[in-house]
């Protein structure tokens, strides 16, 4: 299948009723953003910088400062910013106190350890009509190194569909850390000064200089 019938399977399977036009947005006017590549970040960024009244937020990984500062400027703004963390990432330990403002809500997916449960998603609704759902974690190499796929629906019909999923994961999620056995996934490019970097770039899991 080409790539562009194979995206346009996708948008149709995720929103039936939304017929879409060669140019990019549905029958309703709902637009359509994709952002495929190392260039992760300004998508993200984006969204973030164009909420009004509320960013509801589910991730895998989050690290990367220059999203951080974005979340905080947001709450500054007056926005309410939540967001859901799957507790066995090691460096999202660090996100609570990272994002200490009032406006901000930080909890943790009960995730069943024993059966290998992962808060896996990637994705954001901004003000309940915006949107994001890809494959990047919000991180340096997930956002700046990484070949990723990202994807933003300005349709609030789709939007309230993931709210209705992430309130049912809100109540479901901890307001403290649960003991998790912890890792860190995250392939590792040069330390960059954007992100959670306090140690020595791994690559696969293995330190510089191949110590373990």
């Amino acid at each position: 299948m080409r790539p562009r019938a194979l995206l346009l399977g996708v948008l149709l399977a995720l929103a039936p009723c939304a017929a879409l036009s060669s140019a990019g947005r549905s029958a309703a006017g709902e637009q359509i953003r994709l952002s495929v590549g190392s260039h992760g970040l300004a998508q993200v960024m984006r969204l973030l910088a164009s909420a009004e009244g509320s960013l509801d937020i589910e991730m895998y990984h989050l690290t990367d400062r220059r999203v951080l500062k974005a979340l905080l400027a947001a709450a500054g703004r007056g926005v309410r910013v939540r967001i859901i963390l799957d507790p066995s990432q090691r460096r999202n330990l660090k996100v609570p106190d990272a994002l200490a403002h009032p406006g901000v809500e930080v909890r943790w997916m009960d995730t069943d350890e024993g059966r290998g449960e992962l808060l896996h998603a990637k994705a954001a609704v901004a003000d309940c009509k915006r949107l994001l759902i890809g494959s990047a974690n919000w991180t340096h190499t997930g956002l700046s190194v990484s070949h990723e796929a990202g994807l933003v629906i300005e349709d609030s019909a789709l939007a309230a569909e993931f709210e209705r999923a992430f309130e049912q994961d809100w109540q479901r999620a901890l307001l403290q850390w649960p003991s998790r056995s912890l890792k860190d996934e995250e392939l590792l490019s040069l330390p960059d000064a954007a992100s959670f970097y306090d140690d020595k770039p791994r690559m696969h899991g293995r330190r510089s200089g191949g110590q373990e």
